[in-house]
């Protein structure tokens, strides 16, 4: 469904031969994944390597931290020694 979706919606963009191939390759090395976070963490990685992202994924669960929503969020930063934490509109209502 996911792949008849980007058919319809890129097919026409210019680069969408050479990287269509690539996509359906990714999503048949995630048909072993029984949990959606592990694939999206496969998928994110697999992006990075493709434009040359050099950078680690940390995963809140793993991390010794606790609290909820904007105070569990700001722990985090101040844990990974950020100054900045960025978020979408639609989050809002838990931050």
């Amino acid at each position: 469904k996911h792949l008849n979706q980007i058919t319809n919606a890129y097919s026409q963009c210019e680069q969408f031969g050479s990287i269509f191939p690539w996509i359906c390759n990714l999503y048949e090395a995630c048909r072993d994944y029984s949990l959606l976070s592990e694939m999206n963490i496969f998928i994110i990685q697999q992006i990075m390597n493709l434009l040359g992202i050099k950078a680690e994924i940390f995963r809140s669960s793993h991390l010794p931290l606790s609290g909820k929503s904007s105070e569990y969020n700001l722990a985090i930063v101040k844990y990974l020694q950020g100054t900045h934490y960025l978020c979408g509109i639609g989050s809002n209502h838990y931050q």
